[in-house]
């Protein structure tokens, strides 16, 4: 351990940057990973998700730590190492700062200051997609031992695992001694761990990962009808759900459909997983709002029960989607007042769901504003008449 201690003060970290300015404070945090407190590494892991890794970001100091995070892996306990694959994981996904919020700052965006136009923010925005480079080839350097968790005798790692493994071969940035056809190489490696395991929620993992990476589509189609068959209610939603990404399926539609109409259980059997960040029926909601309508009959009493459902500051996530479905895209205002039997019922339910009406909910106003329709109860009811 003071070999690997020594390689770690080795490092001028107090002349790299990371989030919030000097990285002199990421050599202890990284000490405190190859401990045996577990509430010592979980405050240093959640410190990594503010500093090396912010919201997205990855920093000059991100590449230094990775390779002694991954050597963490060998030696922290158990929870750490989960919570260590998940960061790695998202580390292999990053971006840059000024990538990340540049929408904010070009013409016509919330802060436009004409930035993004200079010089000087092209050479910084260069600078910092080096560091996302160096930070993602430096989780690559792990790979070997990433395929040996697969097989780790602790359940939460070898779901994880497979987070950290899709991710890499989904991820921009791969180095010259990357696996020939790596995509393949998992996939196969996934199903083969599939014809083993036993729990249902270590089998979802490994079928999201399956499906998010990049091997021939017919391939993943098969294995996705196989487990859409499954009795287990997890495999079986997370089989449709990307299944439904590929093809029109109508067993896939039915199993959402029902899934949707049953959120809160659904939510529930998906709230430990670390492929979906916010509830799964955010997720599902929109995969079924990007059929035809011609299904909007087969599946308009969910759609009306999660408008119905709906929370403060909830309507981007529960109604946004539908109202793209029936208004194919365009604004309320400009069909206003010729609607068709379906944009009437859903605008039906917004007037009759008190949620959708509280004042002070600022976010819910501007999902109003982007559908084109101003917020007010009494106009909303003249129209429908």
């Amino acid at each position: 351990m003071n070999e690997i201690f020594k390689r770690i003060d080795a490092i001028n970290w107090e002349n790299l940057e990371h989030a919030y300015g000097s990285a002199a404070d990421v050599p202890q945090d990284l000490k405190h990973l190859f401990g045996t407190d577990k509430e010592v590494a979980k405050s240093a892991i959640h410190n990594f998700w503010g500093n090396i890794y912010h919201q997205g970001t990855i920093y000059e100091a991100t590449s230094y730590a990775i390779p002694f995070l991954i050597e963490a892996l060998n030696y922290c306990p158990k929870p750490t190492k989960s919570s260590i694959i998940v960061l790695l994981a998202h580390i292999s996904n990053g971006m840059s700062y000024n990538i990340q919020h540049q929408d904010l700052w070009e013409e016509g965006g919330t802060f436009d200051d004409g930035r993004t136009k200079t010089q000087a923010y092209k050479k910084e925005t260069k600078r910092q997609l080096h560091w996302v480079e160096r930070g993602v080839l430096a989780v690559w350097d792990g790979w070997d031992n990433y395929l040996q968790l697969l097989e780790d005798e602790d359940d939460e790692v070898r779901s994880d695992i497979c987070l950290l493994l899709s991710s890499l071969v989904s991820s921009n940035h791969k180095p010259s001694s990357a696996p020939k056809k790596s995509s393949e190489l998992l996939f196969d490696r996934f199903q083969n761990r599939l014809s083993i395991e036993v729990d249902d929620n270590i089998k979802v993992s490994l079928l999201n990962g399956i499906a998010s990476i990049d091997v021939e589509k017919t391939k993943k189609i098969a294995v996705l009808k196989y487990y859409i068959g499954e009795p287990s209610g997890i495999l079986k939603i997370t089989a449709a759900y990307y299944l439904l990404e590929h093809e029109i399926d109508e067993k896939a539609i039915e199993v959402l459909n029902n899934a949707l109409y049953q959120a809160e259980i659904t939510n529930q059997l998906f709230s430990e997983s670390v492929w979906f960040q916010t509830k799964m029926s955010f997720y599902i909601l929109p995969q079924l709002c990007n059929l035809s309508l011609d299904y909007f009959d087969q599946i308009w009493e969910s759609l009306d029960l999660t408008i119905r459902n709906t929370f403060k500051f909830g309507a981007q996530y529960t109604v946004s989607p539908i109202i793209k479905m029936v208004f194919k895209g365009k604004r309320i205002d400009e069909i206003a007042p010729n609607f068709t039997i379906a944009q009437k019922k859903v605008l039906t339910t917004i007037l009759e769901t008190d949620n959708l009406w509280i004042e002070t909910d600022g976010n819910t106003s501007v999902a109003f504003k982007d559908w084109g329709l101003e917020r007010n109860r009494a106009l909303l009811k003249k129209l429908l008449e």
